[in-house]
């Protein structure tokens, strides 16, 4: 693919299903609009530049259904995450992200970048429940521990 551009404030939303591993030359945002993406399993998607137009950057967000961790890649290098959003420094712009499970629910987890050589890997984790059992215990014990001395 080559370019794709979302049209100023016209609440613009784009759904990309990509069966096969592809990339796109340029993404445009401007205000108001919403990348709904979902990868396929063992597949990669690559926007080579990520570009906010004009004073277009309020309402941004890229939705991910079903994300596997560094299937979606960044070729800006200069990209960053603060507060789970991807910052544009150029632009000085946040774009929302957001990922959805199997059943649609909102995943809550820690969005990263990692540069591979060529692409910025955009990587999420979610909590797993064993590491918040095992956290949980670990206080359980200590408080159980404190109230020993007393």
């Amino acid at each position: 693919m080559t370019t794709i551009d979302f049209e100023s404030n016209r609440d613009s939303a784009l759904k990309i299903n990509a069966e096969v591993s592809n990339s796109l030359n340029a993404l445009t945002f401007y205000s108001n609009s919403v990348l709904e993406m979902s990868i396929a399993e063992g597949q990669t998607f690559l926007v080579k530049s990520l570009k906010v137009m004009g004073d277009g950057g309020e309402n941004l967000s890229i939705a991910f259904h079903n994300y596997a961790s560094g299937s979606f890649l960044i070729g800006n290098s200069d990209v960053s995450i603060e507060d789970n959003r991807l910052y544009i420094p150029s632009n000085d712009v946040y774009i929302d992200l957001i990922a959805y499970g199997e059943g649609g629910e909102i995943l809550s987890g820690l969005w990263s970048l990692e540069w591979n050589g060529e692409a910025n890997a955009l990587m999420f984790a979610v909590p797993e429940p064993a590491g918040f059992a095992l956290a949980f215990g670990a206080l359980a014990a200590a408080f159980a521990a404190a109230r020993k001395r007393r």
